[in-house]
């Protein structure tokens, strides 16, 4: 039987009734970290917003009677969080000065493709550089339609996606980023709830359905079904609140769940995987196989691109670069990231120092350009998923990694807690060897430290390890799938093949295939 395939390659059958349902009229949502991806089945790439909303502050809520700041209602999130009460100015860990320097020593230790030594430029030399670099004004000519299309934003109560960045800068509006490090994102401050949480969500996602896919509300109670596409380590709880709100406040009659490293193997038509995540905030790894992510394999890694951008800024501060971040801007962390993703690399014939030129629009400030000269910092920050102590800056160290647990569910009779306990009676009187097995791949997780910062590779490797069977596992490790957006650095896929090609076990040993898939 044949059927529409979209940007996910999912079928337009649900096989619940057999209904033929067009690809157009399934709705595939991937909420993220950063970015959220909305699309019809039948597009070939979905929408990609930023997963955020503003809302103005009512009035006598920003500034009290005797001109100062009422801080208990602002909330202004940013696009990485970073340390919980600490600034970002304060003196950096002793432990990423140590990873720098390990790092500088891998690549001056490295020979390029044709075989030769490389060469480094001094830092000294090259802040030398910056600090005397020219500052070049810039006259733009569309400043009015900037102007006037801030100016229309400004007019809204409530402001959704890429816009934020743009009214970013105004202080009257608090700014929520609901999804962090893989999960919802509940705090104490203001909007932190779960109920408020959710509220955000529905906003942002009616607006990208409404706007941007142009589906109305009466059309989509009979005419559309969603697939949500859900982390392989995901709260029962939080996606339970999430299929809830899709099918009673953004009234879609039908609802799909699938997780996205199963989504990850059927669009690169693989049937068995090792699937690795590499998103914003987070980087999720397990093992799939027919179309099943095994629970044992499952790891989570609380830091991710995002990451890697405040590592750049902290190795941009000390080569003197003649303009300031500041982290707690979104919009400065934003024009941060976009130079994360246009400079750096992992092309290992590029050494010594490169010129480039960088442009600050900021609203409201003067348009400037400035030119600065940059070293290996642009190949030490990708090669920090190796080295993750240099991303000590932002990532906390205590559950630096998260592995699969069982999850009770109240409104759940058939949840884990409960297949969990009927097999333990099961095993006492049949002494069933399969969960035995489960018991020993629990106690394999075990072993990892959860309060240290766990490299990209040996992650992978764990990963693999606590799955039980040679030949299953033999396949893990020969195909390893690794997709998101926080892994897109030229270069950077070999040298995670070669990591992990010297550390597999002789048995597992074999024509390794690594697949690099980007988000857009």
């Amino acid at each position: 039987m044949e059927h529409s395939v979209g940007f996910g390659s999912f079928p337009a059958y649900f096989c619940e009734t057999q209904e033929y349902v067009p690809a157009s009229n399934i709705i595939v949502i991937q909420p993220g970290s950063k970015y959220l991806r909305i699309g019809r089945a039948s597009d070939p790439e979905p929408h990609v917003n930023l997963h955020a909303i503003a809302r103005r502050r009512k009035t006598g809520q920003s500034i009290s009677s005797d001109g100062t700041n009422f801080t208990k209602f602002i909330h202004r999130d940013t696009l990485i969080s970073l340390l919980s009460g600490k600034s970002a100015e304060e003196k950096l860990p002793p432990e990423v000065e140590s990873a720098r320097l390990q790092l500088c020593h891998t690549l001056q230790t490295s020979l390029k493709p044709d075989g030769g030594q490389r060469y480094i430029t001094p830092t000294e030399q090259i802040s030398a550089f910056n600090k005397i670099s020219k500052v070049g004004v810039i006259c733009k000519e569309d400043t009015k339609v900037a102007d006037d299309i801030l100016k229309d934003l400004l007019q809204k109560e409530t402001v959704v996606g890429d816009d934020v960045i743009k009214i970013s800068t105004v202080p009257d509006y608090n700014i929520h980023f609901p999804w962090r490090r893989g999960g919802l994102n509940l705090h104490s401050g203001i909007g932190g709830s779960l109920t408020s949480v959710v509220n955000d969500i529905v906003d942002i996602w009616e607006y990208i359905i409404a706007d941007k896919l142009g589906v109305s509300l009466k059309d989509r109670t009979h005419n559309y079904r969603v697939l949500l596409v859900i982390p392989v380590m995901f709260s029962r709880l939080h996606i339970g609140e999430l299929v809830h709100l899709v099918m009673n406040q953004l009234q879609f009659s039908h609802v799909i769940v699938i997780h996205d490293h199963v989504c990850a193997t059927f669009g690169a038509a693989l049937s068995c995987a090792t699937v690795v995540d590499v998103g914003d905030q987070r980087i999720s790894i397990s093992c799939v196989e027919d179309g099943i992510s095994i629970p044992q394999t499952r790891i989570e890694l609380k830091y991710g691109g995002g990451d890697l951008t405040v590592a750049l800024w902290n190795l941009m501060r000390q080569s003197g670069v003649p303009f300031k971040i500041d982290l707690n801007s979104l919009w400065d962390l934003n024009l941060l990231s976009n130079l994360k993703e246009e400079l750096c690399h992992f092309d290992l014939s590029r050494c010594g120092s490169e010129e480039h030129t960088v442009l600050w629009d900021k609203p409201g400030e003067t348009a400037v350009r400035y030119n600065i000269l940059v070293g290996d910092e642009l190949l030490i920050v990708p090669l920090s998923y190796f080295n993750p102590d240099l991303l000590r800056g932002s990532v906390e160290t205590t559950d630096a990694i998260s592995l699969y647990k069982s999850q009770q569910a109240f409104d759940d009779p058939f949840d884990d807690a409960f297949i969990s306990e009927t097999a333990r009676r099961v095993m006492k009187d049949e002494a069933d060897d399969d969960f035995i097995e489960d018991i020993k791949d629990v106690e394999i997780l075990k072993k990892i430290d959860l309060d240290q910062l766990l490299g990209i590779d040996q992650a992978i490797l764990h990963s693999i390890e606590c799955y039980n069977g040679d030949e299953l596992k033999r396949r893990f490790y020969s195909c390893i799938l690794v997709v998101g957006g926080g892994f897109k650095f030229h270069g950077l896929g070999s040298w995670l093949q070669n990591k992990i090609s010297l550390n597999t076990p002789r048995a597992y040993r074999s024509g390794k295939k690594l697949i690099v898939l980007r988000k857009h």
